[in-house]
């Protein structure tokens, strides 16, 4: 099924309804780079959820009639199993390909200025990644729409963990190496559910200042513990394996804070400690 055409020179571009056989079949003659699966988790993602909108960028063959640009797109239907509305362009010369993907990709904060999120910090965005880092994979699947929807969705309390970096009333503000990073504030704002605001405002006290405010109460010292090592292994602040790491031992001596533990080691969680309100299992202990 197709629909208007737009012819420049040799080159037409017709919207069509691209069905997963004519996906298939289209990726049995093409000539494009390395098919990244995390991205076509990504594009398929948005196309399950009703989140793929018509847009310019399509699929392109090229004078030959081989596939040179739309690869991860058809892959995408191919997973979502649904005909989605592409536009494709046909009789594309090989020396146009030199300039695709050359030019600077939006990111979820650009995006957002579209969608009416105003106000977002970008940080905003990075905490709601990370706030799937429990999942392997998880984070790594969610594409641009679903990291706007998911940071409005939560905004209260990614807005409560950036105290940790912006500081609040009871919190100083700041940058803090090891401390104000993502995957301990992603873990701050799957707690914001699971706290009294008053408790866990203590606790970002005790992780961003290290000061108790008087004597220590059951549970604090997890959070110094906690603390402690976030800011020796600061240098390791590297790739997803360490973000990893580094979430699941903030959310092991966050839980043990909640409950009155005093942890005088980091361990990971060894499941997730603080499940969102549409998540539905209850929090179990590590």
């Amino acid at each position: 099924m197709t629909g208007k055409s737009k012819t420049t020179k040799d080159i037409t571009n017709v919207l069509t309804v691209v069905t997963p056989e004519m996906a298939f079949s289209w990726l049995e003659s093409t000539d494009n780079r390395r098919l990244r699966s995390s991205r076509v988790r990504r594009y398929a993602n948005d196309m399950e959820d009703g989140n793929w909108h018509v847009h310019h960028q399509g699929i392109a063959f090229g004078t030959n009639g081989r596939l040179v640009d739309g690869q991860h797109r058809l892959h995408a239907i191919l997973v979502c199993g649904k005909a989605i509305r592409l536009f494709v362009a046909r009789g594309v010369p090989t020396s146009s390909l030199v300039s695709v993907d050359e030019h600077l990709l939006r990111n979820a904060e650009d995006v957002a200025r579209f969608t009416g999120l105003i106000g977002a910090h970008p940080v905003w965005f990075k905490i709601a990644r990370a706030m799937l880092l429990f999942d392997k994979r998880g984070n790594l699947a969610m594409s641009r729409v679903q990291t706007i929807n998911l940071t409005e969705k939560h905004r209260a309390a990614i807005c409560n963990a950036a105290t940790v970096r912006f500081g609040s009333d009871t919190c100083s503000s700041g940058a803090l190496r090891g401390i104000t990073i993502t995957p301990v504030m992603a873990v701050l704002a799957r707690a914001y559910y699971h706290f009294e605001s008053n408790n866990l405002a203590h606790a970002i006290r005790l992780l961003k200042d290290g000061t108790t405010m008087g004597r220590l109460h059951p549970g604090d010292r997890s959070m110094l513990t906690l603390r402690d090592w976030l800011m020796k292994t600061a240098s390791g602040q590297g790739g997803t394996g360490q973000h990893r790491e580094k979430y699941l031992k903030t959310e092991r001596c966050l839980a043990g804070y909640a409950d009155c533990e005093d942890l005088t080691k980091v361990y990971s969680a060894k499941r997730e400690m603080f499940p969102l309100p549409e998540d539905q299992e209850p929090r179990d202990d590590a």
